[in-house]
């Protein structure tokens, strides 16, 4: 009897990961041993062994891993006789290798129903009663269950007590800091491991803004970054971050963000530029500008960091910045609410699998700058799952960008002039709302800000430029 197998659909995932890498991630949970080939177990292994080293996988390198071994040599023309329908038929990944995991469970079945039926005629390593031979099925059928469903772990009251004793406080010194201490506070140390926090804002309030601040206040902890830039130019971030690291508020001559994207710098602002790129350290922050990215592409560029990484013998990323959700491409089109759910638990995912803090940025609806208050959860554009997936979820508000707003709309002197004082009073603040927060109180944090610099500080933090710092 010809035990379940297809290899048609071992051969379609194969081919779809090794000349489209980015699918890898659709077909990641497969194991050799389900692969009813030979040949395709020792190929996924190839496959798997490249990705635990950081890199991708080509149908080259894995000839050159294999060249030489029995099986390669009896099947030397395999990576010639790819189609182009298989090569190309990228959304099938997920439905081949689902069948592979389905033929690998049914294999298994037929093994431990043909060692229970043997063992239960007398046969086998030796006689066992009714009882044993029932409790040993059980046990296979288990494992066969964790086989389909993952090995759940079993926790009881008091194990549990004593395991959160022993790993009290390891957790808030594992979280990412945003570099503003009360937000920190707040968030039980920062940002966690494995979690998206949500940092939402108005159109043109400074959410990137912040994020950059965030980014490199990680990276000045010693923390590596990737920092996906979905709407901006890498150039565009790292003059931003130039303003900010530069930036000193005692001064009254700060680099403008402005001046500096329209090259209008004379050559001490050029110096100090070029003295805060010049740090090694901010070689921890990796950038990657392209448009319109699915999550797969994500963890595709991720590992592509991890390698960098490795050899230049600093810790892998373990925060990622992705500006922002809107931009994100859906594996699958659809009704753009789901489209957001399903990019949210896509994100989510992405968290957990790469053991990554994850800070995403998101708009807020249109209608929510009409109302002139501060932004409240169901502000969220598509807000439903974003707000259920999030571990926290941050607003910037800018009370200036109001009255900037009135400003702009108003129809007579008096509303002007009222509308410029509230500028004046606050174009130098701003605040971030906690709004959802799992692991510490809501609250809102005042910071400073210079919008000109890209800069945000907490008032009581001593503000100290890096070009000084070196002396």
């Amino acid at each position: 009897m010809t035990m379940p197998n297809n290899l048609s659909a071992e051969r379609t995932v194969i081919c779809n990961v090794l000349y489209e890498p980015a699918l890898f991630d659709r077909a990641s949970g497969l194991l050799p041993e389900q692969f009813y080939s030979p040949f395709h177990a020792q190929v996924w292994e190839t496959i798997l062994k490249a990705r635990k080293d950081g890199g991708t996988c080509t149908a080259e390198y894995v000839e050159a891993c294999l060249r030489g071994n029995d099986l390669f040599e009896q099947n030397r023309s395999y990576f010639m006789g790819f189609s182009e329908g298989e090569i190309y038929f990228g959304p099938e990944v997920e439905m081949n290798a689902a069948i592979v995991r389905d033929m690998a469970t049914r294999r298994q079945i037929i093994r431990v129903a043909d060692a229970a039926r043997i063992a239960a005629l007398g046969g086998g390593d030796g006689y066992l009663n009714p009882s044993d031979l029932l409790s040993r099925m059980d046990d296979d059928m288990e494992e066969l269950r964790s086989g389909i469903t993952g090995k759940l772990d079993h926790w009881d009251f008091a194990s549990t007590g004593l395991s959160a004793i022993e790993n009290a406080g390891k957790s808030a010194s594992a979280r990412i800091p945003t570099g503003f201490r009360a937000v920190d506070e707040h968030l039980g140390g920062g940002m966690s491991i494995g979690q998206n926090t949500i940092l939402a804002a108005g159109t043109s309030v400074g959410k990137s803004a912040v994020a950059t601040c965030i980014a490199l206040n990680a990276v000045q902890a010693g923390i590596t970054v990737g920092y996906f830039a979905l709407e901006m130019t890498r150039d565009e971030i790292a003059m931003r971050g130039g303003c900010y690291l530069s930036y000193d508020k005692e001064r009254s001559n700060n680099l403008r963000y402005n001046d500096v994207s329209n090259s209008a710098l004379d050559e001490a602002s050029s110096i100090r530029l070029r003295r805060v790129f010049e740090e090694e350290t901010y070689r921890r922050l990796y950038l990657d500008d392209r448009g319109e990215l699915k999550v797969s592409q994500l963890s595709e560029r991720y590992r592509s960091w991890c390698h960098e990484a490795r050899k230049a013998g600093i810790d892998r990323p373990k925060l990622i910045v992705v500006d922002n959700l809107g931009n994100l491409r859906p594996e699958r089109p659809g009704d753009r609410t789901d489209e957001t759910g399903r990019l949210s638990k896509a994100l989510l995912a992405f968290a957990k699998r790469h053991n990554v803090a994850l800070l995403t940025l998101h708009h807020l609806n249109r209608d929510s700058a009409k109302d002139d208050r501060p932004p409240k959860l169901h502000d969220l554009r598509q807000s439903g799952e974003i707000e259920q997936d999030a571990n926290a979820v941050l607003f910037l508000y800018r009370e200036a960008h109001v009255a900037k707003q009135a400003m702009d709309a108003a129809k007579c002197e008096e509303d002007y002039n009222k509308a410029w004082e509230q500028w004046q009073r606050t174009k130098n603040g701003a605040d971030i709302i906690i709004a959802k927060n799992r692991n510490g109180p809501l609250g809102k944090v005042h910071l400073a800000c210079d919008m000109a610099s890209n800069a945000f500080w907490t008032p009581y933090d001593n503000v100290q430029a890096i070009w000084e710092r070196r002396g």
